[in-house]
């Protein structure tokens, strides 16, 4: 009988355990791309002089996941994971070409972003409240309006949007370097702590029948070592 309610408990348990997974939602958006590129005289030289630059050509490809995880009404977990980023035929990074033990040297190569086999390039949640949306992680950053002058990026980055009738407020905050977690090496003078680079930007994104007026503003701190 004590087997019995200690096989009943532990299923219990499991039970338990397994209901707040199973009622997880889950939707997975995605790509896949190959892109060929062929470049001819890159140095832009007169071949006729005797100066012509080199030529290259290449395909690599990308496979983008992005799965959300609805955990609760207002509130998801959002991912963004690239895999098999590879310029096709190029040796990956670590692999060994001599006899005694040296890793491969990927410096001089270009793509070098392309020899990520699996990278977690974003993980974040956001969730509703009565008065707006947070979002906090790793998110996109360097991307606003249109394409011009954007870098997109990923950094750890807390956010909180709000409606006020037809402006779109949105306040951010970005820890866009971490300098020193402190320091217990008593030959570090006190001020050698705080080295960080923090970016704080407000947002607005005015709506009107005739078109949208979007403003942000943002400033970065620098924190010097030295203080």
């Amino acid at each position: 009988m004590k087997k019995f309610w200690i096989v009943l408990l532990s299923l219990g348990l499991i039970a338990a355990f397994a209901f707040p997974a199973a009622a997880v939602e889950v939707k997975i958006a995605g790509s896949y791309f190959i892109q060929g590129i062929y470049e001819n005289n890159r140095s832009l030289l007169d071949k006729d002089e005797g100066y012509g630059g080199a030529s290259m050509g290449y395909f690599a490809q990308r496979l983008r996941i992005e799965p959300v995880f609805k955990i609760a009404e207002g509130l998801n977990l959002n991912m963004r994971i690239d895999a098999m980023e590879r310029v096709w035929g190029q040796e990956a990074v670590g692999k060994e070409t001599t006899g005694v033990g040296t890793p491969y040297e990927h410096m001089g190569y270009r793509n070098l972003q392309d020899e990520q086999n699996i990278q977690f390039r974003r993980v974040w949640v956001d969730f509703l409240t009565p008065y707006g949306m947070f979002l906090a992680g790793y998110m996109g950053d360097g991307a606003w309006g249109t394409d011009f002058g954007d870098l997109p990026t990923e950094g750890p980055t807390i956010v909180f949007i709000t409606k006020l009738g037809p402006v779109v407020l949105g306040l951010i905050a970005e820890k866009a370097g971490e300098g020193r977690l402190g320091s217990v090496n008593t030959k570090t003078p006190a001020g050698y702590v705080d080295s960080d680079v923090d970016k704080y930007c407000v947002s607005g994104n005015y709506t009107w029948p005739q078109g949208v007026f979007q403003l942000l503003y943002c400033r970065v701190n620098v924190n010097s070592a030295a203080r």
